[in-house]
This record gives structure tokens, sequence and C-alpha cells, in this order.
């Protein structure tokens, strides 16, 4: 099992809403237009930047940075939504051996309700994405006997499309999945490739403090 974490372990991250200081190099406002009504519209469609490598790099590096484990995958999840125009998101920690994943970090609106909850492996997409070691997009969780409905069922949120990826270590061991829910416009293969790149660098800081 892994190691203790001896402090609130869940902190609502709140999604980024597509402000110039969160976003990469070259994806400024004129790249997606904005003169719409957030509320009514929601955020615009987030577009693949084109300087998303270097972006990314840079990202890792304050990743690197975190106090401790819980804070780097608050960290994690905070990059990710500012990139990806996702309703909710969630890290859930674990090592290969673990029968359940612990939520970690959340965002969304009933984030605060995950403080302590855990999903069995063997009964959930995020376990069969951690066994596994691949990045997964569903597109109508419902349908996907994979899929833990009780978390849904516990925290009264309806999650519809997924993005998770394994939070793997260059050498394979895997600590958990990242996940990425409800996205506005839809997940593309690009937001799992950054995901993918951000839970890999989690996973080291992860692997290098155990």
């Amino acid at each position: 099992a892994p190691p203790a974490l001896d402090q609130a372990l869940v902190t609502k991250v709140e999604p980024g809403l597509f402000d110039d200081d969160a976003l990469p190099p070259g994806f400024e406002d004129e790249d997606a237009p904005m003169a719409v009504d957030m509320e009514v519209f929601g955020p615009a469609r987030p577009v693949k930047p084109p300087d998303l490598g270097e972006w990314l790099f840079e990202k890792s590096m304050d990743i690197n940075e975190a106090m401790d484990i819980p804070d780097a995958a608050r960290m994690s999840l905070q990059i990710l939504l500012d990139l990806v125009s996702a309703e909710s998101g969630c890290v859930l920690y674990g090592d290969y051996n673990a029968e359940a994943l612990e939520f970690i970090a959340a965002a969304g609106p009933t984030a605060h309700k995950l403080q302590g909850v855990k999903v069995e492996i063997e009964n959930s997409l995020a376990g069969f994405c951690h066994r596994m070691g691949f990045g997964i997009l569903v597109a109508d969780a419902a349908e996907d006997n994979r899929f833990d409905r009780s978390v849904d069922e516990h925290t009264g949120y309806s999650t519809e499309a997924i993005l998770a990826v394994p939070i793997r270590a260059t050498d394979g061991d895997t600590y958990g999945c990242m996940e990425l829910l409800n996205a506005y416009w839809g997940f593309e293969e690009w937001m799992m490739d950054a995901s993918q790149n951000i839970a890999t660098t989690l996973a080291g800081y992860i692997q290098a403090r155990l």
C-alpha cells in the first residue's frame, strides 16, 4: 500500500478560465474568440498551442518544486485544467499492488465530497487505466462497464466523458490515475498526450519520494 499522507489530501482546484497568464505561449485570446457571454456559452474551444511541448516542460519544472505529493498532485491537475476545457478533474493515488486508489486532488462542483474516498482497482475505469498503464478516452461513461458509478452516487455528480491517463513513471511503474471529466467541447488526442506528459512528471516526483 502507498505510504500514508499526513494531511488533507483533497483541495478544490479551480479550473482555469483561459486568462493569458495561464496559457501556453502562442495561445492568446485572438486564437479563440472570446466576445461571448461566458456564463451562457461556456469557455472557448481550446486549440492545441504551437509551443505546447515547451510550455509543458516549464510546467514540469514547477511540479518538481512542490512541497509534497498532494501538492504536486494539485499542481498537476491545475496545469491540465488551465489547458483543457473540462468541468472537473481528479488525481487518484496508489501503487501497483494496491487494491484501491484514493482521491488526493480534485476539481469541480463536488470536489469537497471526495476527501478520503477510494475506488477499487478491479472495478473501476481509473483502476483499469492504472493497471494497464495506458490512457483512455471514454465518450459515454454510463455505457462503459469499467466505470465505477459509486462515486457519482456518493457525490451527486454526473460523469459523462472521461479522459484518463496513468500516473506512469518512465520505468513503467504506476502510481494511480489522472482524470479529466466532461470536456465542454469534447476531448481530443493532443489533450491525451499533454495529460500523459504531466502525469509522467507527477509519477517521477512520487517515485523520488518513496
